[in-house]
């Protein structure tokens, strides 16, 4: 009985045929980018622009929902997207892109909990969408809540999430990308299997006309 009991053979049979250097190289960035925001989670990422007209949408789609749900909208949408499309992804199946989505959800929690422990001192720039006088988000949020004086310890629990999160993805997109190195090589070294010879006898038969 296999150690791993099966589990793994999905991921093997979606590895065959697939190139594993460019998804080495983007395993490599996520690498980076986990390593950059472990250091320094306020930074700036390619996902940036993106995840700001994401999060906008958010309100405006769930302005509907009265003032707290319309709050928390822009932070909800902004996580949900990448874990909706991860799903998805992993439906094709396409491993690989859910564990980029992995990544990129890891991102939007640093982001996030760098939203939420400015609620108090409200020194990021704010952007509003549909006219109005910008607010912050964690600041009316964790107001409502009474939990405005946590707000650092709470954003200290999302930002290990985040880390959690982003590291587990890059190792699954690592090992994602090692299956796909390890199918090639055992096609590679695979013995080529010849024709098999034809026996005595139908040999003499089609010598006969």
């Amino acid at each position: 009985m296999s150690v791993t009991g099966g589990w793994i053979d999905p991921f093997e049979a979606w590895a065959r045929g697939r190139w594993w250097a460019p998804r080495a190289l983007l395993v490599a960035g996520f690498a980076w980018l986990a390593g950059s925001l472990a250091i320094d989670p306020a930074r700036s990422t390619v996902f940036d622009a993106i995840d700001l007209a994401i999060h906008e949408a958010g309100h405006l789609l769930l302005r509907p929902g009265g003032e707290t749900l319309h709050t928390l909208g822009g932070t909800l949408l902004q996580l949900l997207v990448p874990v909706v499309a991860a799903v998805l992804l992993a439906r094709r199946p396409d491993w690989f892109g859910a564990a980029f989505c992995g990544v990129w959800l890891g991102v939007n929690l640093y982001d996030v909990a760098r939203y939420i422990a400015d609620a108090r001192a409200q020194s990021l720039p704010l952007v509003t969408v549909g006219g109005g006088e910008a607010r912050h988000d964690w600041s009316f949020l964790l107001g409502q809540l009474g939990w405005l004086r946590s707000d650092r310890t709470i954003a200290g629990l999302v930002r290990a999430l985040a880390f959690l999160v982003i590291w587990s993805s890059t190792a699954a997109g690592a090992a994602l990308a090692y299956l796909i190195w390890r199918s090639g090589r055992r096609t590679k070294t695979a013995p080529a299997t010849s024709p098999p010879r034809p026996t005595r006898g139908s040999r003499s038969r089609a010598g006969r006309t």
